[in-house]
């Protein structure tokens, strides 16, 4: 809604902007959660904004890198779907403050999807994440539209007082506020599925 749309740097120095006893998640697009110093900023920025959650796209992990090396000091062991050392793979820390239960069988079989019910007080947040990797075919446009489909129907028929999707898709382009970004394939069809099921994207410009 914001006509003139900017990105927003955040000076953690002298502590949180925000209401540190909210409900509060962070969504990072990492490009490696090995790389040097992403832990460390990760646990700083958890610590100061004292978070609830925390979702992690293209954490780029496999079998040979063990969870206790991305550990988290204030969350519980994170849940993790993989895909390889060199692109895509999901992460989801819960702080230690709540409970939390994951749904496998709600979760996607053929993209790095992630489902977690976390309870709030008297309250429950779906989390989820989901990364869908670039340049795919026709063919993996429409296994990915049929998923999609499935997860928000999914969505819609299940216990729950939030439903928050913090994913890479890789498209998405035509949210973009001024079009300074050439379209990519899924643009026309897939935002009307999210749209027929209530959801809205939160991002209007490049990132």
């Amino acid at each position: 809604p914001d006509d003139l749309p900017s990105s927003i740097n955040i000076d953690f120095s002298n502590g949180s902007p925000l209401d540190c006893q909210g409900f509060i998640g962070a969504h990072y697009n990492i490009n490696s959660i090995t790389a040097p110093g992403r832990l460390e900023t990760l646990e700083s920025v958890a610590k100061t904004l004292n978070l609830s959650y925390l979702i992690i796209n293209e954490s780029k992990l496999d079998e040979t890198i063990p969870t206790n090396l991305i550990c988290l000091s204030q969350f519980h062991e994170p849940i993790r779907r993989d895909r390889t050392r060199q692109g895509g793979g999901c992460l989801v820390y819960i702080s230690k403050r709540f409970t939390f239960k994951q749904h496998p069988e709600l979760q996607s079989e053929y993209f790095e999807h992630i489902w977690i019910d976390v309870r709030v007080k008297s309250k429950v947040y779906s989390i989820n994440s989901l990364y869908r990797p670039p340049n795919e075919d026709a063919e993996s446009h429409s296994i990915f539209l049929q998923e999609i489909e499935n997860i928000l129907l999914s969505m819609s028929k299940h216990k729950t007082d939030n439903f928050i999707l913090a994913s890479d898709l890789n498209f998405g382009n035509i949210y973009c506020k001024f079009p300074t970004l050439s379209p990519k394939p899924l643009d026309n069809t897939a935002p009307e599925i999210f749209a027929a099921y209530g959801l809205s994207q939160l991002i209007d410009i490049p990132t």
